[in-house]
C-alpha cells in the first residue's frame, strides 16, 4: 500500500514524459526533395530569381550565334535531370511568343511579379514594362508613389517572393524613363503588332467581344498581339490610347470601380486563350485553302519562332544548372564562347 501510494505521488510531481520522437529532416534530405520537386523550383520561398532586371545566364551566352544554340543545348542537357528536362521542353511546346503583355506606368511592383505568374500559368513569354510617366501620377494623386526605376522586391513579402520565382522563366523588356509611350508602340507595330489597349473610354469594347485572333472585325488579322495594361490608379495615358488599334474594357457589374491590376491580367489571359482555342477549332473544321503568300508568311513566322524558342530553352537550361557560372564555364571549355 505504501508502495502503491508513493507511485502515485511520483506520477503527480513528475506528470508522463512524451516518448515521441520529433523528426527533423536533415539539410541533405530538404536539398533532395527540394531538387526533385518542380513546384518548389519555381516558387520557393527563395525563388532563384528576386528580380525580373537580372538574368542568370550571362549575356555572353544569350548572344552565341544560331549555329552555336543548339550545340549549346546538347552539351549542358545531360547535367539536369530528365524529369526536370522533360519539363523544360513540354512547357515550351506550349509557349506563346505571338503576345505581349505591356503595362505602363505600374506603381506596385507586386502587382507586376502576380501578372508575370499569371502569363507563365497561360504560356505567354514576352512582357514590357514602362516607367516614364511619374509627373502625371504626381499630379493626380497628392500623396507621394513610391515608383521604383527597376521594379524591387520587398524581401519580408513572402506572396510577392512567392509571384516572382516565376519571373526568370518569362522574358520582360524594361523600357528606360525617357523613351515615349508612342515610340515604344511604334516599334511594335513595325514589327507586326496589333495593339489592344484596356480603357473605360467611350469608344471601348466589352472584351468578351473582342477576337484576338482578328481584332475588331476582319480588317485586323493579327499574328502578333500587344496587350497593354494601365496604371492600377489613373489607367493608360491618352498618348496609349491614340496609339491603339482596338480598345476593351472588362465588364463591373458592382460597386468597384476597377480590377486589382493582376486580376485583370489574369481574366485578359483567360479570354485569350478562350479566343484563340474557338478559331483554332473552326480553322481546323475548316476546308478552305491558304495561298502561297499565306504559307510563305507561315513558314517564315515559325521558323523564326523556332529559333527563339532554341535560344529560350538554352536560357532556361542555364537557369536549372546547380551551380551559377556552370553553363558559361562549360561552354568556353567546349571553345563555344571566347576565354577571357
Amino acid at each position: 500500500m505504501l508502495a502503491a501510494c508513493m507511485l502515485f505521488s511520483t506520477l503527480i510531481a513528475f506528470p508522463p514524459i512524451s516518448f515521441r520522437r520529433t523528426f527533423t529532416p536533415s539539410t541533405a534530405l530538404k536539398t533532395s526533395r527540394l531538387a526533385s520537386s518542380w513546384e518548389s523550383f519555381d516558387y520557393s520561398e527563395n525563388p532563384k530569381a528576386q528580380t525580373f532586371t537580372k538574368d542568370k545566364a550571362p549575356t555572353s551566352v544569350l548572344q552565341l550565334p544560331e549555329s552555336s544554340i543548339h550545340i549549346a543545348i546538347s552539351l549542358l542537357s545531360p547535367f539536369l535531370t530528365s524529369p526536370r528536362l522533360a519539363k523544360l521542353n513540354d512547357v515550351l511546346s506550349r509557349r506563346d511568343l505571338d503576345t505581349i503583355f505591356l503595362f505602363e506606368n505600374p506603381t506596385n511592383p507586386s502587382n507586376v511579379y502576380a501578372c508575370l505568374r499569371t502569363l507563365d500559368s497561360f504560356g505567354i513569354q514576352n512582357s514590357h514594362v514602362i516607367n516614364n510617366d511619374a509627373d502625371r501620377r504626381a499630379t493626380a494623386d497628392p500623396l507621394p508613389i513610391r515608383q521604383p526605376s527597376t521594379l524591387t522586391l520587398k524581401q519580408s513579402n513572402r506572396g510577392a517572393r512567392t509571384a516572382a520565382g516565376a519571373a526568370q522563366w518569362v522574358s520582360v523588356t524594361s523600357h528606360p524613363e525617357g523613351k515615349s509611350s508612342s515610340s515604344i508602340m511604334n516599334d511594335l507595330k513595325e514589327d507586326g503588332y496589333t495593339i489592344f489597349v484596356s480603357s473605360l473610354g467611350g469608344s471601348s469594347i466589352d472584351v468578351r467581344e473582342v477576337d484576338f485572333e482578328f481584332g475588331e472585325g476582319e480588317e485586323l488579322s493579327p499574328s502578333k498581339v500587344c496587350i497593354v495594361m494601365g496604371n492600377e490608379e489613373l489607367g493608360v495615358s491618352d498618348e496609349m490610347v491614340e496609339c491603339a488599334d482596338v480598345l476593351f474594357h472588362i465588364p463591373m457589374v458592382g460597386f468597384a470601380e476597377s480590377y486589382n491590376l493582376s486580376v485583370a491580367t489574369a481574366l485578359t489571359c483567360a479570354y485569350i486563350s478562350s479566343s484563340k482555342t474557338r478559331n483554332s477549332n473552326s480553322n481546323s473544321n475548316s476546308n478552305s485553302n491558304s495561298n502561297s503568300n499565306s504559307n510563305s508568311n507561315s513558314n517564315t513566322n515559325s521558323n523564326s519562332n523556332d529559333d527563339k524558342k532554341a535560344r529560350l530553352l538554352l536560357r532556361w537550361i542555364i537557369q536549372s544548372l546547380p551551380r551559377k557560372g556552370m553553363g558559361e564555364a562549360l561552354l568556353r571549355r567546349e571553345g563555344l564562347l571566347n576565354t577571357k
